[in-house]
């Protein structure tokens, strides 16, 4: 069934509740973009400062992430637990 199939069978309540969920959905995943290349930015300065490889800001951003230091005023804390001193 298409998702318009199953939105006719369903409460106006129900209905209200799915479309702020899928709202919900793409403002997250905007806003998780956003911090993404607020990270970019981040780590091309930091780069330049400690001379590091191209190659670890995908491995730096999954740390970061991984250990909840994904929101930009934590990238500092994020990047001494991956273990450099800035």
């Amino acid at each position: 069934m298409s998702n318009k199939e199953n939105n006719k069978n369903l409460s106006p309540r129900e209905l209200r509740l799915n479309i702020a969920a899928e709202r919900n959905t793409k403002e997250k995943s905007q806003k998780e973009s956003d911090v993404r290349k607020e990270f970019h930015k981040y780590f091309s300065k930091l780069k330049k400062k400690i001379n590091l490889d191209s190659s670890l800001e995908d491995v730096l951003w999954l740390h970061l992430k991984s250990t909840g230091n994904n929101k930009p005023e934590s990238f500092d804390k994020g990047v001494q637990h991956f273990g450099y001193d800035i």
